[in-house]
């Protein structure tokens, strides 16, 4: 079996998915095969994206200070070029490293730091987000390990 997968991690604001921003973004695009194990990258993306209210949880969480912070780039921009990224491959498969199921709530992590980081900016991309990608299939490395490879 052959397939495209997009893996994706995001360092954020806050471990919050609901009040958490994007402060880089790298995103990796492989063709696999599964049957062999070969793959082929295809395409990759690196973002900054200046937060609007940092948070000393930054540094905590991801190492990033606020000084870091304020020399990244342009939100808009960098959340544009995610989106475009996004739609480049929305072909196939996304793996982000969050949990889906993560402390008893829904949803993957990061693709929820992005549509909600995307509300921050206006409802209207958010709305546009939630409908260009409503079937986009986002997987997490959790599942891949215990459905795939049998390990916790």
């Amino acid at each position: 079996m052959k397939a495209k997968v997009t893996f994706f991690d995001l360092e954020t604001t806050d471990g919050n998915p609901a009040t958490a921003e994007v402060l880089t973004g790298f995103f990796r695009s492989l063709n696999i095969d599964f049957k062999d194990g070969t793959y082929d990258s295809v395409d990759q993306l690196f973002v900054t994206c200046k937060p609007i209210k940092y948070l000393p949880a930054s540094a905590r969480i991801h190492g990033i200070t606020r000084d870091q912070a304020d020399s990244f780039g342009d939100k808009r921009s960098g959340l544009r070029q995610i989106c475009q990224f996004i739609k480049t491959h929305d072909d196939g498969l996304f793996c982000c490293h969050a949990n889906a199921r993560i402390f008893g709530k829904h949803g993957h992590f990061d693709w929820t730091v992005i549509k909600n980081d995307l509300y921050n900016i206006s409802p209207e991309a958010y709305h546009w987000f939630c409908r260009e990608f409503r079937e986009a299939k986002v997987i997490s490395t959790h599942t891949i390990a215990k459905k795939l490879l049998g390990i916790d």
